[in-house]
């Protein structure tokens, strides 16, 4: 995939025509470069603006360019561009952002992509997160952060993505990638499956609380076999109810009629003091007090006595006859009392040997209903048994598959060991150019434990720490994934001024240098956007000659700030493509 032309619907737009090999530059200058003037800047002029309007053709989401598609309501963007020797255009119009047109014919932002993904990368099927969109930044970075890290030109969601991605472009099997991340997934499915049960109320005190499930289980069953025991034997009551309440009468009416006995045998008892009580006062009696008091008494007065005392005698023996009659009466009705007792006593007693019998239906409720309760405490601790048994199992087939994994990662690093060896010899040569006496080099290893990834990757230059040695890195990655990478059919690197920032002049120069030699001749293109400070501090170690013929015999475009014409849109135009 090469670069051909950028262009617009609108005759303002400074159109860019990419060399179709070799170097490209389009050069932002300022008309008075010791101007102090904020107004006149190398910002917004257009240089950055080229790589945000490539990606806008190929596809990329509206999302980052909605204030820039709301400012430019009736703007197209072309872009033109060859897959191996067959020439596209894309035309994607902001009045209609959601199509783009390739080579006449409309299509969504999700076709468009897909098409083009097959012509211009190797992917398998059945492999997630690679895209077209995905891979593409690798050769043309186009924000801010794509320049932090040499292995993430894009905001990846994941370190797996970010891994795939450069693993895919280095010619190393995604499926190996897949696999790992499958049984990843997996492994962190089942453990969360376990965290869960553990957090169960039922099975809290089983983890950590030194409870044993085996004997609890057990002990269920037993529990379990007594009740359905108990039901078995149980015999029902249809009248329990009636009879528990002939029993409440029965006690009520015989405590009422033990009452009534107690009461006759008062009465019994009361008259046999009655009937053995002396006689009252008669009249010798009588006759003693009244001499003792000295009391005269007259004839007359004796004979009254006399009558009184065999009056009383009278009196006294008929009470005597009167009280043993109803004595009489009284035994009579306590015998009578005391058959009714028994009687109510004979009903109680069997009304109660029927009820220790029989039991209540809500009594056989309950019982069924605890060992429902006990039944289902049961089946959920087998179940969890179960899982907990599957887990095990599960997690040591993981284990064991883990291990195999990374020995055949091994395996695989040692079989392709030639062909990466010859990409970190390529980056290594790259790097040696900018810093003869650092170490350099790509190094892939497998990793081992429970992670996504398979393989670590990295670039490295000795002492990258700085933001300098940090951009010449990402150069040589980038060339490196051009020219040594595989799966693509990418032609072209462009780099935006920004990977020159912070770079001293000498491996400024050098980054010129190695571009022009490396690209130079061959059917790949280089293309870079530069501020003219940049190429005056090329300059000062290049001499003169040597940077007309690498810079500027290849720049196809100067913007200035000059006028609104110099500018890449032509016109004044405020937005902002968020990063």
């Amino acid at each position: 995939m090469k670069l051909l032309k950028l262009s617009s619907n609108k005759k303002s737009f400074n159109e860019v025509k990419f060399n179709p090999s070799g170097l490209t530059f389009i050069v932002g200058q300022k008309v008075n470069p010791d101007s102090k003037d904020r107004d006149r800047t190398y910002n917004g002029i257009g240089k950055s603006l080229i790589v945000y309007l490539i990606h806008y053709c190929l596809g990329a989401s509206t999302t980052p360019y909605k204030q820039f598609i709301d400012v430019l309501p009736d703007w197209d963007f072309i872009l033109e561009f060859n897959v191996n020797d067959k020439h596209y255009i894309s035309r994607r119009s902001n009045s209609d952002p959601g199509n783009i047109i390739l080579n006449g014919k409309t299509m969504s932002i999700s076709d468009f992509t897909t098409k083009i993904e097959t012509l211009a990368f190797d992917i398998p099927k059945k492999i997630g997160y690679l895209s077209f969109r995905a891979l593409l930044p690798f050769f043309i970075r186009y924000n801010r952060a794509a320049y932090t890290s040499f292995d993430a030109p894009s905001k990846a969601k994941s370190i797996y993505q970010t891994g795939l991605y450069n693993g895919f472009l280095l010619g190393i099997d995604p499926i190996l990638y897949a696999s790992r991340l499958k049984l990843i997934n997996d492994l962190k499915d089942v453990k969360k499956l376990k965290r869960n049960i553990e957090k169960d109320p039922l099975l809290q005190g089983f983890f950590g609380g030194g409870k044993n499930m085996d004997i609890k289980i057990d002990e269920l069953e037993e529990e379990i076999e007594k009740l359905r025991h108990d039901i078995h034997n149980l015999k029902v009551a249809d009248d329990y109810d009636n009879m528990k309440d002939k029993e409440n009468n029965l006690v009520e009416r015989l405590s009422a009629k033990k009452n009534d006995i107690e009461i006759l045998k008062r009465k019994i008892a009361n008259i046999e003091k009655s009937i053995q009580k002396p006689a009252d006062l008669d009249a010798r009696e009588m006759e003693r007090i009244y001499n003792e008091t000295q009391v005269y008494f007259p004839d007359a007065l004796r004979t009254s006595l006399s009558e009184v005392d065999k009056f009383m005698s009278t009196l006294l023996k008929n009470r005597k006859s009167r009280l043993q009659s109803q004595k009489k009466d009284h035994i009579t009705n306590l015998s009578e009392e005391k058959q009714k007792y028994k009687a109510l006593k004979n009903e109680l007693d069997g009304i109660l040997q029927y009820l220790n019998v029989h039991q209540a239906l809500d009594v056989l409720m309950n019982i069924k209903d605890r060992c429902s309760e006990l039944e289902i405490e049961r089946e959920k601790l087998l179940q969890y048994r179960e899982l907990l048994n599957s887990y095990d199992k599960k997690k040591s087939v993981f284990d064991q598959e883990l291990i195999e994994g990374v020995q055949q990662a091994r395996e695989y690093l040692i079989e392709n060991e030639k062909n990466f060896s010859l990409k970190s010899k390529y980056f290594r040569s790259l790097a040696k150019r900018f810093y003869p006496s650092s170490t350099a080099g790509l190094t892939i290893n497998v990793l081992e434990g429970d992670n996504q990834l398979q393989f670590r990757i990295d670039a490295k230059i000795e002492s990258d720490g700085s933001d300098g040695i940090n951009n010449v890195k990402i150069f040589c990655y980038d060339t490196t994934l051009l020219f040594k990478g595989e799966n693509h059919e990418i032609d072209f690197i462009f780099h935006d001024n920004r990977i020159f920032d912070g770079v001293d002049e000498r491996q400024k120069a050098d980054m010129f240098e190695i571009a022009f030699e490396t690209f130079h001749g061959s059917d790949h293109q280089y293309i870079a956007t530069l501020n003219q400070n940049q190429i005056a501090e090329v300059e000062s170690v290049l001499g003169k000659d040597k940077t007309a013929k690498i810079i500027h015999n290849n720049t196809v475009l100067e913007l200035t700030d000059e006028t609104d014409e110099g500018k890449l849109l032509g016109v004044k135009k405020d937005f902002k493509i968020s990063e």
